[in-house]
């Protein structure tokens, strides 16, 4: 090795990013924006907990598993999620909102998805204000705001969830998103004591579709807020 000249080689060329690179990139910046720590979890799992959450998918399995447990690739990115939530939990981090963009696998091929998750608090307990939960709607807020970042809009319709999700606390737009509060059985299976939310997103559909942004008018007016002035008598008492 110390024939070698301490010159770096010659080079003309220049690297060039992976197809999508740069809209994934966006998406990673937005996520971290409002509020999420990315998770990589291995692609290896249980089939016996993949088939509670993908029961008409068939699995790829291995021919030499290293462990029963990882006999199989994942069917779905919610049971190594739902893993991740749990060992947090028990190690007394309670307020969580994570993410993970990664691939799904079936005897069809494979699919990358994007899968947020959150439980506990939004918001701790201050001086100014109590503490706040983390709930559906913020949820909700949270996809609406990555799908209008690639010009999108979510669209519910009235197409049923998958089993998993609390029946009245989920929404639904096709193939492309569905989001809502995991159903108190399946956070039994986990031994989850505080509401767990999960939205699924077709991170392939999402990146690959140019969405169609529209340039809208800047507002004339400023916005305001209504402002009402009363006028008393000096002796009026304020319960009065």
């Amino acid at each position: 090795f110390d024939k070698f000249p301490a010159t770096l080689p010659r080079w003309s060329g220049y690297g060039s990013g992976l197809p999508l690179e740069s809209e994934e990139r966006i998406l990673r910046n937005r996520l971290s924006a409002i509020g999420y720590s990315e998770g990589v979890t291995m692609a290896f799992s249980d089939e016996s907990a993949e088939r509670k959450f993908r029961p008409a998918v068939e699995p790829v399995r291995f021919l030499n598993p290293m462990a029963d447990d990882e006999a199989i690739l994942r069917t779905s990115l919610l049971p190594s999620m739902l893993r991740t939530i749990q060992w947090n939990l028990n190690r007394g981090i309670r307020d969580m909102q994570l993410y993970e963009i990664g691939k799904t696998y079936s005897r069809h091929g494979e699919r990358r998805f994007l899968i947020l998750a959150a439980t506990g608090a939004l918001r701790e307990k201050s001086l100014h204000e109590p503490e706040r939960g983390f709930g559906f709607f913020e949820l909700k807020g949270d996809v609406e705001d990555i799908l209008d970042t690639f010009g999108f809009e979510l669209n519910v319709n009235g197409d049923s969830a998958p089993e998993y999700y609390h029946p009245g606390r989920m929404v639904r737009d096709g193939d492309r998103v569905v989001l809502g509060e995991l159903h108190p059985d399946y956070a039994d299976l986990y031994k989850f004591k505080h509401r767990v939310y999960v939205a699924e997103i077709d991170v392939e559909l999402l990146l690959e579709s140019k969405g169609g942004r529209q340039v809208k008018t800047i507002p004339k007016f400023p916005s305001i807020r209504r402002d009402l002035s009363l006028l008393l008598n000096k002796g009026t008492r304020y319960g009065d």
